[in-house]
């Protein structure tokens, strides 16, 4: 694995808890991707490791990082995906954002595989409002704030956004089952 993706600005391995210069609040984390929400800035996530699909947001498709950058914007909340990041914004109620690889449409924007022809290496708004976002590797669901259906969007090879087909939604499809949240 490689060690830039903890923020320790080296590409060092460890085997030991190693403590992190700042304060933080909050982590979440995908693969080499970790974000951190600072303790000290309201709404103000940092990065850091691969940006191979754009998901930090920063205009560029690639590169890695081995200190904690900023994110472009306030975001309240992030949901990193496989190459991708929604996050959810701080100055608009229910309004998500996405940066990065929408493979196989995982981002409710028609679109295979690429994401340089959608520009995707800085946040873009998901058309609608939603109170949620949740996803997997290859696939997207959303919680409509107007109507609280579910959307779902991406690889559906298997069946697996229950949409009664199985091959991909390159465009948010409703989803014929209701995923069950913990606390509900």
């Amino acid at each position: 694995f490689p060690s830039h993706d903890i923020g320790l600005g080296d590409t060092i391995s460890r085997n030991t808890f190693t403590p992190l210069t700042g304060r933080f609040s909050d982590f979440n984390s995908r693969y080499y991707t970790v974000y951190a929400l600072s303790a000290d800035v309201v709404d103000r996530w940092l990065a850091c490791g691969s940006n191979q699909g754009g998901q930090f947001g920063l205009g560029i498709p690639e590169g890695s990082f081995y200190s904690m950058i900023p994110l472009t914007g306030r975001w309240s909340r992030i949901e990193p995906c496989n190459l991708g990041t929604f996050a959810l914004s701080s100055g608009t109620v229910d309004k998500w954002f996405f940066s990065g690889n929408a493979n196989y449409g995982n981002a409710g924007f028609e679109n295979l595989y690429n994401n340089v022809t959608l520009n995707l290496s800085s946040f873009t708004p998901l058309s609608g409002n939603f109170s949620n976002v949740v996803c997997g590797d290859l696939h997207t669901f959303a919680l409509s704030s107007n109507t609280n259906i579910w959307f779902c969007a991406g690889k559906n090879t298997l069946g697996e956004l229950g949409l009664g087909y199985n091959s991909s939604a390159l465009t948010p499809g409703v989803s014929t089952f209701t995923p069950v949240l913990s606390g509900s």
